[in-house]
Formats: C-alpha cells, sequence, structure tokens
C-alpha cells in the first residue's frame, strides 16, 4: 500500500481512491445499519457496529470523501499502512527483538511481545507459543466485544485473490443498480429490469452477452449464466455489507447477528426510510459526487434519459484507478548452477 502525502488533503484522498480502502468507505456508506448509527448519534445495543461508528465517524455529515478523509480517515489509512509496512508479509512476519533493539520498537496495534527464555526447549517453546497466541486472541475479542478503546481493531484489510477483487466491485455496482431499480416508479422503463438485465447493462461477462449469430440454446444458457453472475454479486455485495459494519473488509463470513435497537428506534428507523431520509430521489449521483468530488464535474448533464445517466455513472466507478486488479508479475526464476 503507497504512502500518503503529508500536506495536501486532496491529493492523499486521491491516493486512497486508488486502495481497496476506498471501497471498504463505499460499501460501508451502503449499510442502513451504520447510517442509522450515524442518525442515533453511536447510540446502539451492538458493541461492534457503535465500534466502527466512534472509529470511523458520521461518514454522512461531510459533504465530500476529501473531507471526510482529511478529519478522519487519513489517520485509519496510515495506521493500516504502518500495519502492512511493518510485516511485509501482511502480519505472517515475526521479529526478533531483544534488550538492545527493545528501546527503539514501535508496536502497531496488531502485534504483540512474547518474552521466551533462551535456553527453552524448541517444542516446549513451541507449545508455550501457541498457548500465549491463543490466550491473546481471546483477550482481544473479548476486549472488543465490550468496546475496550485499548483494544480497538486494527481495520486491516482482509488478503483476498485478484478474482475476488474484482467481484467486489462489480458487486457494489450490480448493489447500487439493484437499490436504484427497488427506489424507482412502477411505470419507469427500467422497472422490469431483472438480473439478466442489469449484468447485461453493466457489461458484466460480456463474453456471455447473446449475439446475433447465436443459436436460442446458446443465447437462453448465456442469458442464465449472466443471470447467475449477477445473483452472485448480490449476494456478495449483502455480505461485504454486513461485514463491513464491524469492521471487516473485504470479508464474506456469516455475521453472527446481534440486537442493534430498541424498538422505538427501529421504528423511528422505518420511518425515517419511508420518508426517504436514507436515499432521496437524486441518490445515485449524489453518493459518485461524495465519492468522486472531482470526477463528478466531468460527467455529462446532457443525458438522453434515466437509463444513460444511472449507467453512465456505474460506469464511471469501474473505470476508477485500480492498480490492485493489476497481476502480479510472477518472479524471475534463475537457472540453477551446476554443481
Amino acid at each position: 500500500m503507497q504512502s500518503l502525502p503529508e500536506n495536501n488533503a486532496a491529493l492523499a484522498a486521491n491516493a486512497m481512491r486508488s486502495t481497496l480502502f476506498f471501497w471498504w468507505i463505499a460499501y460501508l456508506r451502503q449499510s442502513k445499519d451504520y447510517w442509522w448509527v450515524c442518525q442515533e448519534k453511536g447510540n446502539c445495543q451492538d458493541p461492534r457496529l457503535h465500534a466502527v461508528w466512534q472509529d470511523f465517524g458520521d461518514l454522512f455529515s461531510y459533504a465530500t470523501l476529501d473531507d471526510w478523509f482529511d478529519s478522519k480517515g487519513k489517520a485509519l489509512f496510515e495506521v493500516m499502512n504502518q500495519a502492512i509496512d511493518h510485516n511485509p508479509n501482511n502480519g505472517h512476519s515475526l521479529q526478533l527483538i531483544t534488550k538492545e533493539n527493545l528501546p527503539g520498537i514501535s508496536l502497531a496495534n496488531n502485534l504483540a511481545l512474547i518474552c521466551v527464555p533462551i535456553e527453552m526447549d524448541l517444542k516446549k517453546a513451541q507449545r508455550a507459543f501457541l498457548e500465549v497466541l491463543k490466550q491473546i486472541r481471546k483477550e482481544r475479542a473479548q476486549a472488543y466485544l465490550h468496546s475496550d478503546p485499548l483494544f480497538a481493531p486494527p481495520y486491516q484489510l482482509a488478503s483476498i485473490d485478484l478474482k475476488s477483487k474484482k467481484a467486489l466491485v462489480n458487486g457494489f455496482r450490480v448493489h447500487l443498480l439493484g437499490h436504484y431499480l427497488d427506489g424507482i416508479d412502477s411505470e419507469h422503463i427500467m422497472k422490469k429490469w431483472g438480473c439478466y438485465e442489469m449484468g447485461f447493462h453493466l457489461g458484466i461477462a460480456k463474453q456471455q452477452h447473446p449475439k446475433s449469430i447465436d443459436s436460442l440454446a446458446t443465447a437462453k444458457k448465456k442469458q442464465n449464466c449472466l443471470r447467475a453472475l449477477v445473483c452472485q454479486n448480490k449476494a456478495l455485495a449483502r455480505a461485504l455489507i454486513d461485514n463491513v459494519e464491524i469492521g471487516k473488509f473485504p470479508c464474506r463470513d456469516q455475521v453472527k447477528p446481534l440486537e442493534r435497537w430498541s424498538l422505538q428506534q427501529n421504528k423511528r428507523k422505518l420511518e425515517a426510510i419511508a420518508d426517504g431520509a436514507w436515499h432521496q430521489a437524486n441518490w445515485l449521483s449524489t453518493e459518485f459526487a461524495f465519492l468522486n468530488p472531482a470526477q463528478s464535474r466531468l460527467l455529462s448533464v446532457d443525458y438522453q434519459s434515466p437509463k444513460e445517466e444511472v449507467i453512465s455513472i456505474l460506469e464511471a466507478f469501474n473505470k476508477m484507478p485500480m492498480p490492485f486488479l493489476l497481476p502480479k508479475r510472477a518472479p524471475r526464476r534463475c537457472a540453477s548452477s551446476l554443481d
């Protein structure tokens, strides 16, 4: 993960936009429960969601992502940066610390010091190390559930493969389009769109788009395949949102449900959503403007139809810089020497 410019908030935010952390924030803003805990000023029965609100703040109170990033986000991003820089193997490396270099050690939130007698039997040391590590993780997990600030979650990006990284971008676009379709009037020309039409107009898996030369059977097979892919993207987006609400991204684990709202809170939440407070009529363009203020000013203002505007915005998300999608070059293999 790249380092950030120190003195320019806009440059720092733009650097963040080319990382997975941007998609962390984009998905978090799609959580109704995170939105509601922001409206409730952190009043929530689920300590995991409360901790996310406490650390990320109210993303909906800022005009743009740049403003939030300058105020709250850069500190979070730098903590993640430091953790990755300190652990070149994504947190799986060990470091030898002795009394000579101890004064110069600065521990990240995801590190711990374990003192080991040098003369200890290796097998005993391995067993003892595993027990101590299990105990540390247990204590951190318990402290996290009780919102102990001393053990605040480190917010590290989970390690995923290239295919999964591509899927989370498409999953986000599918989620936005699905939410847009849910909110339009029954007379709208796009209201009848199903998963196939969504995938087709978003340009997902273009090899599965029927062609004029395809037979009827081939065309139907491609349509079914595209429907299945879009359904998978919908499920992926839902899982990512469920996990980002508790500070994990990108993760699709099943989240243990906990009560979050009192009856009165839940009633107010449903009323606010019904009144349009969650997403107003122009929410999609507003969302893009929040996440990409500079790019939003470059979008056309003369669309021929609502469909053209929606697809244009969703395609703009797809054209953002994503160096994390570039395949890593395999290391060159050196010819073995003949002895």
